[in-house]
């Protein structure tokens, strides 16, 4: 089978699942509270409590575990 390198490949595709397994498990660490208790919908600083130091260290490690940059004004405290 040829596949064109441009395309990418099964193993590269980020679904929604992984992407917030990902996000759950960061969080996690940083907020000190179980994956398994952070839900989808869950805002950060309501739900679960993260003050604004927390929401800089979440912004830092969501941007290296997933190599993108997050606008300054995208992040309210």
């Amino acid at each position: 089978m040829h596949m064109d390198a441009g395309q990418p490949q099964r193993s590269d595709i980020l679904t929604e699942e992984v992407i917030f397994s990902a996000i759950a498990n960061i969080t996690s660490t940083i907020l000190g509270i179980p994956a398994a208790q952070i839900r989808i919908e869950d805002n950060f600083m309501k739900d679960l409590a993260a003050d604004s130091l927390a929401m800089l260290n979440l912004r830092i490690a969501f941007e290296k575990h997933f190599a993108v940059n997050v606008p300054d004004d995208s992040i309210h405290c």
